[in-house]
């Protein structure tokens, strides 16, 4: 189950540059389900357009719906401009599964200012009954990640190591 954080009216951080969280998770969100689906997954998403979806309702879907791993899409965000790079979280008692996966997921994110895998208490990561895991992208108050979060080449290469580190659990 891909998630793409924020949504309807909440849109999540603004970037540097004026744009929405929210779209910028929908857009990688959309082109993960698409090349998962190509690839022969089976994949849902919590919402696939632009509109309102509660923490609780996210949860509650996963709950329902028990997929083998609920990936939740996000960027990062600052008062300065200075912090740079992706991070994955998991919960503080993730299970294994949930483990391995965030890690094969941040070995996968760009090398350059990855800042590795972290725990924290998301309601999406300690609510969910199922494998849960959320990526932060990059920075939007980073001008030069922000930059590159909105281009599209930058966005399929994420996609393709994403999908390359599922397809390798």
């Amino acid at each position: 189950m891909i998630d793409p954080g924020h949504g309807g009216a909440d849109p999540g951080a603004v970037s540097c540059l004026g744009y929405n969280e929210k779209d910028l998770n929908l857009s990688i969100a959309n082109q993960l389900t698409t090349r998962l689906k190509q690839a022969g997954w089976k994949v849902s998403m919590t919402r696939s357009v632009d509109m309102d979806v509660s923490l609780s309702e996210r949860v509650a879907l996963a709950n329902v719906e028990k997929p083998d791993l609920f990936l939740s899409i996000h960027a990062d965000s600052w008062t300065t401009t200075r912090p740079r790079g992706s991070t994955v979280f998991i919960a503080p008692r993730a299970s294994d599964t949930s483990q391995v996966a965030a890690e094969a997921l941040s070995t996968a994110m760009p090398a350059e200012n990855n800042r590795g895998l972290k725990r924290a208490k998301y309601q999406v990561l300690v609510k969910t009954k199922c494998p849960a895991v959320l990526i932060e992208m990059g920075f939007l108050s980073n001008p030069q990640e922000a930059k590159q979060l909105q281009d599209r080449v930058f966005q399929q290469e994420l996609v393709e190591r994403i999908t390359k580190a599922l397809e390798a659990l």
